[in-house]
């Protein structure tokens, strides 16, 4: 790929291109993450990171994917829409309640302008149990993003501006320990885990997490 868009003369872009270009602008100025689960709460980076990362929010996991509580936690995973409807067939789960149908994707929120010491700080608390993975997510770009990929583009189709999301490549955290400890039966849901346990969740798991990455220099710039 070359630094800078290829030049249009009179057609416009083709709608990856646009995605190309929005990627761009997305990772000036360092790493993207798209997380989905107790990562999407300010408080919780706030303490991890020392901030809260600039958000892109109304982003989306392709379709592929599902998002599932983690058995006996609070916490999700997400995986494979086929990796969980196989461990359904093969019999490692009950195939009455194992809910694996396809979604519109599983929703979260991209982080942006992360550093290397907040990555390094993330992969940490996330554990074992889940891989930083490369993938795109389809997200619905705000006004001002929109523009300025317009800008460094040129002509864009009037159609391409009306579509309602872009793929954006970035990352994610996988859940890579085996799918029995995930709950397939019932759906991970944010705002119910803000309202029973956030408060619960930043005193006996994130703070002191904290603490233990302070300790051991865990992201030490």
């Amino acid at each position: 790929q070359t630094s800078r868009p290829p030049k249009m003369i009179n057609t416009p872009p083709p709608a990856n291109a646009y995605s190309s270009a929005l990627t761009s602008l997305i990772h000036t100025t360092g790493k993207t993450c798209f997380v989905y689960g107790t990562l999407m709460a300010p408080e919780v980076l706030s303490t991890l990171l020392g901030r809260v990362p600039p958000m892109v929010e109304q982003v989306n996991l392709p379709p592929s994917f599902v998002r599932h509580p983690v058995r006996g936690q609070v916490f999700p995973g997400v995986v494979t829409h086929s990796a969980a409807a196989t461990a359904a067939a093969v019999g490692s789960l009950d195939n009455n309640s194992c809910d694996t149908k396809l979604s519109l994707g599983v929703s979260g929120i991209l982080l942006t302008d992360l550093q290397h010491h907040e990555i390094e700080k993330l992969d940490w608390f996330e554990g074992d149990e889940y891989t930083r993975t490369k993938t795109h997510v389809r997200l619905t770009p705000e006004p001002h993003l929109l523009n300025k990929a317009k800008k460094l583009l040129g002509k864009v189709d009037d159609e391409i501006m009306q579509q309602n999301w872009y793929d954006i490549q970035t990352e994610t955290y996988i859940w890579s320990n085996p799918i029995t400890e995930l709950n397939l039966s019932v759906p991970w849901n944010y705002h119910y885990f803000r309202q029973k346990y956030l408060s619960w969740y930043l005193q006996h798991t994130v703070e002191p997490c904290k603490k233990e990455m302070d300790s051991l220099g865990i992201g030490k710039q």
